[in-house]
């Protein structure tokens, strides 16, 4: 088990965060996750972000949701972490990682994170995450995000 102080977990590199075991990030204190640089949160398997909780997930920065690769955002975000998204972390999804969102995902977004996503984002999303969302989360789209939806995705949708 690892036991770091904030000023330990603020020096860590992106191969040293790469190396944590699923069991040692899990356990990270939230103010040690949060102080751990952008760069190297960009490092953390699908695995670890699995392994995150959704108390650690809810207090990445804005930043540190930004850096997810799309592939840590298809293969290791579950539903639970997704609902844990707030707001402003929501807001800064890109469509990229909003096209990675399986639909079980997408479908848990809070009708509020939905409407906080680019309309760049929305325009990413396919006809199968279209069909995911709900009657509320749609009518909770702004009229920018709903013109940002394709032809083709609103007529498979």
């Amino acid at each position: 088990m690892i036991a770091l102080t904030t000023q330990q977990a603020a020096t860590l590199s992106s191969p040293q965060v790469a190396a944590l075991s699923t069991s040692n990030i899990a356990v990270l204190e939230t103010t040690d996750l949060a102080v751990i640089k952008t760069s190297a949160i960009a490092a953390i398997s699908s695995a670890q972000l699995n392994a995150l909780t959704t108390q650690q997930i809810a207090n990445l920065s804005t930043g540190q949701v930004a850096a997810i690769s799309t592939s840590n955002i298809a293969n290791g975000l579950n539903s639970s972490q997704v609902i844990a998204l707030t707001t402003q972390q929501a807001a800064t999804l890109s469509s990229s990682q909003v096209a990675a969102l399986s639909t079980s995902n997408i479908a848990v977004l809070e009708t509020t994170d939905l409407a906080a996503l680019k309309t760049s984002a929305i325009a990413a999303i396919s006809s199968a995450q279209l069909n995911a969302l709900t009657t509320q989360q749609i009518a909770n789209l702004s009229t920018g995000q709903v013109a940002a939806i394709s032809t083709s995705n609103i007529a498979n949708g």
